[in-house]
């Protein structure tokens, strides 16, 4: 699935590099999945990521760009079905 933030926002918002300082090249979410047990459980740290952009928005960041982030949890949970 090409996500709809990658065409909009870039790196940003899809991959910002402060989630790969501390694990090389291995992105905290790609991380995450690696602990967990059951694809189950990696769907829930997503939605739960998803549902803490929303939360936050316009808290912390741009208004904008927490309902993107948001937006790349949810499609990251629709490519993870799709795999």
């Amino acid at each position: 699935m090409k996500s709809l933030i990658n065409q909009r926002v870039g790196d940003a918002v899809a991959h910002p590099s402060h989630y790969t300082n501390n694990y090389g090249n291995v992105e905290v979410k790609d991380a995450m999945k690696s602990f967990v047990s059951t694809q189950d459980e990696y769907l829930a740290y997503l939605k739960l990521n998803a549902i803490k952009y929303l939360g936050r928005e316009g808290k912390k960041d741009d208004r904008k760009q927490d309902l993107r982030k948001a937006i790349q949890y949810i499609e990251f949970m629709i490519d993870e079905l799709d795999n």
